[in-house]
């Protein structure tokens, strides 16, 4: 599999192709930011925090930030799908408003959009390739051109909300968790809460979401407290306001989901200052 990504000043463009030789679960994700994935071809499926979509070529997702997804891609299908990440402050004030238009009133993981609106879509993912070989003061201004082109079309076209509607026990707990993400929160009183074993909790949650409630909460904390330490925040004080009541075990998490610590995350953010 192909994972090309390219850097365009304050987004990350990327081209991810699957040449269908076998089947590929690509990782997790769960990140601090939003991005609109453009479905060249189908074959592909993605589950986004335990809503499954089988998208058709031309098919766009917007995914949320903090929004848990995870690709699916076939066998035996040549699999090519554009993917852009930003966030919200990097978008002119006007496209911005847009923009939260399309987000509706928040409570969701994202939006979907099919292919019968979108025929443009291509075109715009095909011109983000001219603006990586532009000089450097040019290519944000294109990739901010780009953006803003995209966003106009997804308003105009209008797509379905990505939300936890489902009444099953996975589906309940996984709204649960993320309106109290940053509470102590732990199996014993996730299961007396909703009046089952433990075992039927992280089982239920499991096949809703395909990931083990463990391993949800810890990246989504993880990837709030980047946030919280890239904005000015300790490293100590970020890990105690996500909900991690031991220092080393966010440590040690933070390590295994980012690959480095946080005190060099703060580090960093220190520097660019």
């Amino acid at each position: 599999m192909e994972n090309n990504a390219i850097i365009l000043d304050s987004y990350c463009l990327r081209q991810i192709v699957s040449d269908g030789n076998a089947e590929l679960t690509e990782g997790n994700y769960c990140h601090d930011c939003f991005e609109i994935a453009y479905y060249r071809t189908e074959g592909s499926s993605i589950t986004v925090e335990g809503n499954q979509f089988s998208p058709k070529s031309g098919s766009v997702i917007l995914i949320n930030p903090f929004a848990y997804h995870k690709v699916r891609y076939s066998e035996g299908v040549h699999n090519e799908i554009w993917s852009i990440q930003f966030s919200k402050s990097s978008l002119p004030e006007n496209i911005a408003r847009l923009f939260d238009g399309i987000l509706g009133d928040g409570d969701n993981s994202g939006m979907f959009f099919g292919a019968e609106s979108l025929d443009r879509a291509a075109d715009i993912f095909d011109r983000f390739l001219v603006a990586k070989d532009l000089p450097d003061e040019k290519k944000g201004i294109f990739a901010d051109a780009l953006l803003s082109e995209l966003i106009i079309l997804l308003s105009v076209a209008g797509g379905d909300s990505i939300s936890h509607e489902g009444e099953c026990l996975g589906a309940r707990v996984m709204r649960f968790l993320n309106r109290n993400i940053e509470r102590n929160i732990s199996l014993d009183k996730l299961a007396k809460h909703f009046f089952v074993s433990k075992y039927h909790l992280c089982r239920a949650f499991k096949d809703y979401s395909g990931i083990s409630v463990h391993s949800y909460i810890n990246h989504k904390r993880i990837m709030y407290a980047r946030q919280l330490i890239e904005s000015g925040e300790t490293a100590s004080h970020a890990a105690e306001r996500v909900g991690f009541g031991d220092y080393s075990a966010f440590y040690r998490a933070y390590i295994k989901i980012l690959g480095k610590s946080p005190t060099a995350e703060q580090r960093e953010g220190e520097d660019e200052l």
